[in-house]
């Protein structure tokens, strides 16, 4: 079973490296065929959770999010380590009359400046983004008040045999990020980092008309949040690489 779980593990990496590189000119038809044609409100989900005028993409694939933050008058910077991406996010941004800084790189290694950025989202990452590395590097380059926006958990509503097909093709290449395990990962990460400073983690779940995401937010806080915050609100530390 074990030798089973690797080969598959292996085996869904490659279709990935292939969508992400050689058939990178696949990807949006894939992506709105497995989404039933709401990946775009997918990711659009993050949306309202950013503030600027500082925005990091981490995977920013083809550009659509980009564009969209760009439009909306952010300073935008897309960082994807494909280079197929990158080319398509530039051709994307250009379309539409719409700029943004790119850059090839990974998210343990981001190359900012302690502090710059304000806002960092994060659409259906790979594991990465739940590194202890990688989480200890948001909060070296999120400024005092910034965040970190995480979309993922897509799900199909539908009772029909195609979405329930697609969503259990979701639950074997991917699993949702919950909470306990942020807060587990970002115990790890400060550890290993300079005296932490407070995130307050929100977590949301967006309902569309056939299918719903769940929007991780980690907004960094002056002081420790009060014991009687919302429920659904979990006040984590970061470690502050400043």
């Amino acid at each position: 079973m074990k030798i089973f779980g690797v080969a598959w593990f292996r085996f869904v990496q490659f279709g990935f490296y292939l969508l992400y590189n050689p058939l990178a000119w696949a990807y949006d038809g894939v992506s709105f065929l497995v989404s039933q044609g709401d990946w775009r409100r997918w990711t659009q989900a993050a949306l309202p959770h950013v503030h600027g005028p500082w925005v990091l993409e981490i995977g920013c694939g083809p550009g659509h999010l980009l564009g969209d933050l760009a439009a909306a008058g952010y300073q935008v910077t897309g960082l994807d380590l494909s280079p197929a991406m990158i080319r398509r996010a530039n051709r994307n941004l250009r379309r539409r009359d719409l700029f943004a800084h790119l850059v090839r790189g990974q998210a343990p290694h981001l190359p900012f400046a302690d502090g710059m950025l304000d806002t960092v989202v994060m659409t259906f990452p790979s594991s990465y983004a739940v590194q202890p590395e990688t989480i200890a590097e948001l909060g070296r380059v999120l400024g005092p008040t910034g965040r970190f926006v995480l979309v993922d958990g897509p799900r199909l509503t539908g009772r029909d045999p195609w979405s329930r097909l697609l969503n259990l093709a979701f639950a074997f290449t991917s699993r949702p990020v919950d909470v306990p395990k942020v807060r587990s990962l970002v115990k790890a990460a400060v550890s290993h980092t300079r005296p932490a400073r407070p995130f307050q983690v929100d977590v949301h779940q967006v309902s569309l008309k056939s299918s719903s995401v769940q929007v991780i937010v980690a907004q960094k806080v002056s002081r420790p949040a009060r014991s009687t915050r919302p429920r659904g609100s979990e006040s984590l530390n970061f470690g502050n690489g400043a």
